[in-house]
């Protein structure tokens, strides 16, 4: 078995606005993204540039999303901070940050990461390899506010791990009974018999 984590690189258009988006990508530095929110509105950051390169053939064994978040809130309420697998308009989310007050990106923490890889199947949506080597594979942070008050929402970093299995190699060649050995065998003895001959007709001359 392989495991392999994997940060986006890429934090794409930003079309929500979230201050600093690079600030989500790579592993934790303590330094975050932001997003202040106002209401109720829901608020996205596409992530992407994960260069996973999976072996094809291989079979995936579990699919964990996680990031390191939290949000500062002054009424704690429905507000929301996750980290979105999305495949085929299906979405696996990482479990939601806490809400704590005053909070700042210094609180952040991972959450404990979340196997999605049963969910898509259950839902006849299975994750493949093609679908996480593919280049065009996207990710999002989701904050969605719940109250009309101030609520911001940081972001420090995200990640998803894969571990999985490689396709056991054939093995080599055959035993001294197969074909294709009975085959090489006949090819031999029929080489060498032919040398043979031309050898003695040469001595006969």
């Amino acid at each position: 078995m392989t495991v392999v984590r994997k940060y986006p690189t890429n934090s794409g258009a930003n079309p929500d606005g979230w201050d600093d988006p690079n600030n989500a990508l790579g592993a934790a530095d303590a330094a975050c993204t932001e997003k202040r929110i106002v209401g109720t509105a829901s608020k996205y950051l596409y992530l992407s540039g994960y260069g996973f390169s999976i072996p094809a053939g291989a079979t995936l064994n579990h699919v964990y999303v996680n990031h390191k978040g939290v949000i500062n809130c002054a009424i704690i309420g429905a507000q929301v901070l996750h980290f979105s697998f999305i495949y085929n308009s299906q979405y696996g989310n990482s479990v939601d940050s806490d809400v704590v007050m005053g909070a700042g990106c210094d609180q952040t923490a991972y959450k404990t990461q979340y196997d999605i890889l049963p969910d898509f199947a259950a839902a006849g949506n299975p994750i493949t390899v093609a679908v996480l080597n593919a280049e065009t594979f996207t990710t999002r942070l989701q904050a969605t506010g719940a109250l009309a008050v101030y609520q911001a929402f940081d972001v420090d970093s995200a990640y998803i791990e894969v571990d999985y299995t490689e396709a056991a190699l054939p093995k080599a060649g055959g035993s001294l009974g197969s074909p294709l050995a009975l085959f090489l065998v006949g090819s031999i003895y029929e080489g060498r018999r032919k040398r043979r001959k031309r050898i003695a007709a040469v001595c006969l001359g």
